[in-house]
């Protein structure tokens, strides 16, 4: 079969037998390069016989290359040869800790075609075999299991957040008919980058080459320029078999994570967070997948295995024992054997100032502070009232009786060494005995207002 129509062939079947639905709408991520000038051509040959469907493109300047002016043209002259309607967006790239330049543009390439693309319409991407052979190695050198072996995704969606990218499978992607969905004919289906080549040959295209694809400093590069050559050599179908163990590990990977959610569903508590008894009875290997799936709904990125480890340790201490795991954006705290994940902003670490506040100023005018507001109220009988409602989603209402005598209020945070007594009959306690008794947890102690009136606690308000 000729490279022509083996790359049709292959898109055809994709798009028509592969997926669940039918698309109408489909949209090219057109760079400029080889890779996608030939996608978007075998899009617009295939409309010759299959008019039902709609084609486009979308090109994301990143401003990266001094060249990207030049690319931008480039796509505007293809897709008017070709009467394809072409979207563009620029998108500034920030370096960040931590994050190579290359995810971070991918980061912003998704977020900015997510935006231009309708609901509903597929986007294709161009990665092919190569891709894929180079990505598993890449995920090999790093010492990934066999989540981060499956490579790149045929199918998806995604969502993005401050932290990167969340890619949703292809299940996901297929079930969700409303949302920007993306796909890869080329990556699991034989095609290699000398199919592509060859196409674009004998169809006689143009594009453009990146520049950057020749810097070996680069990982990815360094991989295709150096290592691929030599394994290609060796191994003619290298890149397919490397394909090929990347969709056992895909296979395996969708297996394990569907019998660790139902031990999951088995494991959580009211709350949301982990029993640590009944994760504790599973085999280690299934306490391992459960942790990251339960940690993967709150976190964009996959935790670490150390990260899992310490996790496991905290799930393991003795019942008297809580601790806390240090995440990007959230705690794994442990609170009554039970693990819960925190946001980082959902965290006390300091207790506010004291605030005082006088009742002859209350009588005249409500004070808020933070979601607090406070004011005097009276009933019929001439009876004054503290009254203190916590505004915002969770909002509630009070009212103290307040002391004939009472000259002041005061509201503090964070002393949970002194004592007072709750009940008359009984002992005093500390604030934090009895914050403990009422299962308030300890990252939120430090911002449990107490209410004083001239000195005395007159509540607590939880």
């Amino acid at each position: 079969m000729s490279s022509l129509s083996h790359i049709e062939s292959v898109l055809a079947d994709f798009l028509f037998g592969k997926l669940h639905h039918k698309p109408q709408d489909i949209t090219v991520a057109l760079s400029g390069g080889v890779d996608s000038v030939v996608l978007l051509y075998a899009c617009c040959k295939l409309k010759q016989t299959n008019p039902q469907i709609n084609i486009a493109a979308i090109h994301i300047h990143h401003g990266i290359s001094a060249n990207a002016d030049d690319w931008l043209d480039f796509c505007t002259k293809l897709c008017n040869d070709l009467s394809v309607s072409l979207q563009t967006a620029h998108v500034s790239v920030q370096k960040q800790p931590r994050k190579s330049l290359e995810s971070l543009a991918r980061d912003a390439r998704y977020a900015a075609i997510n935006q231009l693309a309708k609901p509903g319409t597929i986007v294709l991407l161009a990665q092919h075999e190569d891709d894929q052979a180079e990505t598993v190695l890449l995920q090999l050198k790093r010492g990934a299991g066999p989540k981060g072996l499956s490579g790149m995704a045929e199918a998806f969606t995604f969502t993005l957040s401050r932290d990167g990218l969340t890619v949703n499978t292809l299940e996901t992607a297929q079930n969700s008919p409303n949302s920007v969905q993306y796909a890869r004919p080329w990556l699991n289906n034989g095609v290699s980058k000398s199919h592509i080549l060859d196409y674009a040959q004998a169809a006689g295209l143009e594009w453009v080459e990146d520049e950057s694809n020749q810097d070996i400093s680069y990982d990815r590069n360094f991989l295709r320029q150096k290592l691929m050559p030599l394994l290609t050599e060796k191994w003619p179908q290298i890149t397919h078999t490397i394909a090929r163990s990347a969709q056992h590990c895909a296979s395996q990977t969708e297996l394990v994570e569907a019998m660790a959610a139902e031990a999951l569903s088995n494991v959580l508590s009211e709350e949301g967070g982990l029993q640590c008894r009944a994760l504790l009875v599973l085999p280690i290997a299934m306490q391992r997948e459960v942790l990251r799936l339960w940690l993967s709904r709150f976190l964009s990125q996959s935790p670490s295995a150390m990260q899992v480890t310490e996790i496991l340790k905290l799930a393991q201490a003795n019942e008297d024992k809580n601790g806390k795991v240090l995440l990007k954006t959230h705690q794994c705290r442990r609170d009554r054997m039970i693990l819960l994940m925190i946001a980082n902003h959902e965290i006390i670490e300091q207790a506010l100032p004291t605030l005082h506040l006088s009742v002859v100023d209350l009588k005249k005018e409500d004070k808020q502070v933070g979601d607090l507001r406070f004011s005097i109220q009276e009933n019929t009988l001439m009876i004054a009232y503290l009254s203190f409602a916590r505004t915002g989603s969770d909002s509630q209402t009070w009212h103290l009786e307040l002391p004939v005598t009472s000259t002041k209020v005061t509201v503090s945070y964070g002393d949970l060494s002194r004592r007072f007594k709750p009940n008359a009959q009984r002992p005093s306690k500390t604030l934090k005995a009895w914050m403990k008794e009422a299962k308030v947890p300890e990252w939120q102690r430090l911002g449990v207002p107490i209410v004083e009136f001239d000195g005395d606690i007159a509540a607590i308000l939880l």
